[in-house]
């Protein structure tokens, strides 16, 4: 709107953080569970989901090398 990025500019950001501020937005990211809160006037308040396009779906795996390995090779 004040004309410092032009329409045909593209922008990169940095994030810089340690993503503490928030690790339930990035845990729910990558589990697939991302919702918002829906507010619309006359109708009562609900979820929608939000899907990324670039999770990494957490697994369980064994604490020790060779399995955190094979599970490495299976991505």
């Amino acid at each position: 709107a004040s004309g410092k990025i032009g329409k045909d500019e593209t922008v990169v950001a940095v994030l810089t953080g340690h993503v503490l501020k928030d690790p339930d937005y990035v845990s729910n990211y990558h589990r697939g569970t991302l919702a918002i809160e829906s507010h619309e006037p006359g109708k009562p308040a609900s979820r929608q989901p939000i899907h990324g396009k670039f999770p990494n779906t957490p697994s369980r795996v064994a604490a020790d090398k060779k399995s955190i390995l094979e599970n490495l090779k299976q991505r």
